[in-house]
């Protein structure tokens, strides 16, 4: 309900682009989470899944076969896989606009490593049509979205220029290349999930090329079951 309707037309600037953050303690089943509302916004109309997870390729593997099994990608056929043993997404993959003309989502598992996300950035840029990304609806899924995502760089600096170059002063990288990736799109969804949430609202404030969670902050419910330093 904090986002937008992947069908409609949008017209305001401001509800073209959504970012949020979804908290919660840890094991009290934010993978679960990630599922179901990919699953949902999936049913509401979304064709396109993007889901950062971990830094190591065994974690997102682990992330991509938990997916796999609790969306049954392998049964359903509701879900076309971009990614497979590794991230690192090959030229003879085909083209996103073949892919999306599919009855079927498309839905990607990226470590936050930056060869892995600058080749994911090349094939996605890579379309006929200029205007290919027009009204279609992204989500940006940011797993443990306090790690690495967050920009690291002196935040004074950036609201500067060199004065010998006259760029602006750089953004870490890997919260570069998620900004440069969602800048590609006319209308995304950009949800963190993370236990330690501090970093992602501390760290910079709202603006067009910050993660800042501008749209809404959701909390998840404590399960009964866990045992952690509340209970204690």
């Amino acid at each position: 309900n904090c986002l937008s309707d992947p069908c409609k037309t949008i017209t305001s600037e401001e509800s073209r682009f959504k970012k949020g953050l979804v908290y919660g303690n840890v094991q009290s089943g934010k993978t679960a989470h990630i599922a179901s509302l990919i699953s949902m916004y999936a049913s509401a109309g979304c064709k396109l899944f993007i889901v950062l997870s971990g830094v190591t390729n065994n974690l997102r593997q682990q992330t991509q076969e938990r997916l796999r099994g609790d969306l049954e990608m392998d049964t359903t056929g509701n879900y076309d896989l971009l990614t497979s043993e590794n991230d690192l997404i090959g030229k003879s993959l085909q083209q996103i606009q073949g892919k999306m003309l599919k009855d079927c989502c498309v839905i990607g598992i990226f470590k936050k490593n930056p060869a892995a996300l600058r080749r994911l950035i090349d094939y996605l840029n890579n379309v006929n049509d200029k205007g290919f990304w027009k009204e279609k609806q992204v989500m940006i899924i940011d797993d443990e979205c306090d790690q690495y995502s967050v920009n690291v760089k002196d935040m004074s600096k950036l609201k500067g220029v060199d004065e010998e170059t006259g760029e602006e002063f750089d953004r870490s990288t890997i919260n570069k290349l998620i900004v440069k990736m969602m800048h590609i799109f006319e209308k995304y969804a950009y949800v963190g999930f993370t236990a330690t949430p501090f970093a992602n609202v501390l760290n910079e404030p709202p603006a067009e090329n910050s993660l800042y969670p501008s749209d809404f902050i959701y909390p998840l419910a404590m399960s009964d079951k866990y045992y952690g330093a509340k209970k204690i």
